[in-house]
């Protein structure tokens, strides 16, 4: 702790005086403290703005500023959802061209087979990034992220929705003619025809 305590010579006028040094910036002062007790020189110090904190002397400058950054909020870590993703290197940009240009049909407007902007993302070593591959499909080559096995299968559902309406509508009225032919021979049919007692 930068504190000393001066006592005049027998012949120097004047009280005996403490001489404080700041540890942070290294400014001086000097001020009248009759009683040579540490504990004495202190409260004057602390009387004038100086402050003793985690063993170092602070004037009253480097007082206040440690005071004020103690005070200041401290920035909240942010959390790993909240930072932007990171952003694809310009050689991962290439691979990434140049995988797309391979399974992407630009005239059809979509990728080939079963690819998509998952699979590319997967091959390329970066699976957890597929939005990557998805912006530059959108800027390179087109909208349209299915593929032909996607608007295949679209085509073949909606095939298979007609013929099951059709067959639908044939089990309803199978059901009726059954009914109808259970009614026509059944045990009230063999009574009626004296068949049947």
């Amino acid at each position: 702790m930068g504190l000393s305590h001066v006592t005049p010579r027998a012949r120097e006028p004047g009280q005996p005086r403490a001489t404080a040094l700041c540890d942070t910036c290294g400014r001086v002062e000097t001020f009248a403290c009759p009683s040579r007790g540490q504990a004495e020189i202190s409260q004057k110090i602390n009387r004038i703005g100086w402050a003793l904190a985690d063993g170092r002397l602070l004037c009253p400058g480097c007082e206040a500023r440690r005071k004020a950054m103690s005070s200041a909020p401290k920035p909240r870590a942010k959390n790993p959802s909240e930072l932007p993703p990171p952003a694809p290197s310009r050689a991962q940009k290439r691979e990434i061209a140049e995988l797309l240009a391979a399974v992407y049909d630009t005239a059809a407007g979509c990728y080939l087979g079963c690819e998509s902007d998952a699979t590319v993302a997967a091959v390329l070593g970066f699976p957890e990034r597929p939005g990557w591959v998805a912006q530059l499909r959108q800027d390179l080559f087109g909208d349209n992220g299915g593929n032909q096995d996607i608007d295949g299968l679209s085509a073949r559902m909606k095939v298979l929705e007609g013929q099951l309406s059709t067959l639908s509508e044939e089990i309803a009225a199978s059901v009726q003619m059954l009914e109808k032919i259970r009614i026509a021979v059944g045990p009230a049919a063999l009574r009626r025809a004296g068949q049947r007692p």
